[in-house]
């Protein structure tokens, strides 16, 4: 008995070591193909110049990958561009890593039924979208699938990766409540003591925002909700997990008794979907926290599909699984309005720019340097930060004439501060040729004197008087 416990051990550590080692190769093959550019639209601005400027206005928002980008790019003498490339993969051996935790310790999986768990609940569009460039979420949910797979054996471990939960995102008190209930409802020790470490470690980043930063924890329920409004949240909800509802209805019409059954004793999965489902009403970020659902919804669908059925089926899952993730990517990007697209476009391998619309941004910036001298000034805005950083602009400080727009600013104010410093004869600006665009209204006063469509460089004569 001691040599099959020992062998079994032994066999669940080369699976964990496996899957991140699949995930981890896997992106990082990604990241080598797209060259330059990393992959993702939070990777390439917000990772990038919180990291180059140490901004910690945004670091501490949720610190842990943050930091650890920053440990990162120091330890590899300052090469920004494979600091964050080698954080991604490293994020997604981690997320394989954890769902095979998962798969282990909760759903008493082995060898290949590991894997299909993995790449069932990777290949979803939802985990795909959080995976293309949401880590510091992902990295949150890698910790609160570890430590809700542990904590019952492993108090002290489930408590450690509960904490590392709550610092690495806000995100883990909500993802991580529904299930714990039913712990607090009985008294029990080992999920009170976790969820005490969750909120423990959520603590640090809300310091950070509400104390540290000033902002206030009121406006984040009051205010406007972020790309979608809480009043479509129930589309978007019926929307986003369309994948499902349709499997689901394939499966009742196939197996009707059995898959009610099964729905009926699914009670833990379905509190914890309704749970976030109300969440996602209270807060602004409420489209976020509907991306958690995913993962209750889908361990309903993976356990009646793995117990009832051949793994070929499952595999079927999987590959259905990719078919509606290009198919949702395609369709939001063509009919949805802005909002929804602006959430729900996916791509699964690429950066969130062409690389003819990257060299031309770039082309653009080296343009705008070569004409500065004393009495010019270069507005960089943050979604175009990457491309400025490649064509050698001196962002963050380096140089007092170029100004960066960060994250809950426009190009407006930062216009505002240049004519204000009185120092400064014109002002250059790389921006799309629609004006009136991600938020932006260019001012009529920029006028283009070079186009490389959709880019365009602006030039601004600043007053004297």
């Amino acid at each position: 008995m001691y040599s099959y416990n020992k062998h079994r051990k032994v066999e669940h550590r080369i699976i964990l070591v496996v899957s991140f080692l699949a995930g981890f190769i896997f992106r990082l093959l990604n990241e080598i193909l797209v060259g330059v550019y990393p992959i993702g639209y939070d990777p390439s601005v917000y990772y990038l110049y919180s990291v180059l400027c140490c901004d910690y206005d945004y670091i501490l928002d949720a610190p842990l990958y943050p930091l650890f980008l920053l440990f990162l790019y120091r330890l590899l003498g300052g090469n920004i561009i494979v600091a964050i490339k080698l954080g991604s993969s490293l994020v997604i051996g981690f997320f394989f890593l954890s769902l095979a935790y998962w798969a282990i310790n909760r759903e008493h999986l082995y060898s290949w039924d590991v894997a299909l768990f993995v790449l069932s609940f990777f290949t979803f569009w939802i985990s795909l979208r959080i995976a293309w460039d949401l880590h510091r979420n992902l990295v949150s949910l890698s910790f609160s699938l570890i430590a809700l797979s542990i904590y019952e054996k492993k108090p002290q471990v489930g408590v450690i990766m509960g904490f590392l939960s709550g610092v690495s995102h806000p995100f883990a008190i909500f993802f991580t409540i529904p299930p714990l209930l039913e712990d607090l409802k009985n008294k029990k020790s080992q999920g009170i003591s976790l969820l005490i470490s969750i909120t423990a470690g959520t603590f640090i980043p809300v310091i950070g925002r509400y104390m540290i930063k000033g902002l206030s924890p009121i406006k984040d329920v009051s205010a406007k909700a972020w790309f979608i409004p809480r009043s479509l949240l129930l589309a978007y909800f019926v929307l986003i997990f369309l994948p499902i509802w349709v499997l689901w209805i394939i499966v009742f019409i196939i197996n009707k008794t059995e898959f009610a059954k099964h729905l009926r004793e699914s009670k833990k999965e379905a509190i914890w979907v309704f749970i976030l489902f109300a969440e996602s009403f209270i807060f602004k970020f409420g489209y976020r926290i509907q991306f958690l659902i995913f993962f209750p919804l889908l361990l309903i669908t993976f356990r009646f599909i793995n117990k009832k059925y051949s793994k070929k089926v499952t595999v079927t899952l999987i590959i259905y699984n990719l078919v509606c993730a290009f198919a949702i990517s395609y369709f939001t990007y063509r009919y949805l309005p802005g909002s929804f697209r602006a959430t729900m476009t996916l791509m699964l391998y690429g950066h969130f720019m062409s690389y003819n619309t990257a060299q031309k941004a770039i082309k653009l910036f080296k343009k705008a340097w070569s004409m500065m001298n004393n009495t010019t000034a270069l507005i960089v805005h943050r979604r175009l930060v990457l491309y400025a950083y490649l064509g050698g602009i001196p962002i963050c400080g380096k140089d007092n004439r170029v100004y960066l727009v960060r994250g809950g600013e426009n190009i407006s104010y930062i216009l505002n501060i240049i004519i204000g410093a009185k120092c400064y004869e014109k002002v250059f600006l790389v921006w799309f040729t629609e004006r009136e665009t991600y938020g932006e209204i260019l001012p009529d006063e920029f006028k283009i004197i070079d186009i490389e469509k959709p880019l365009a460089l602006y030039e601004m004569e600043i007053s004297s008087s």
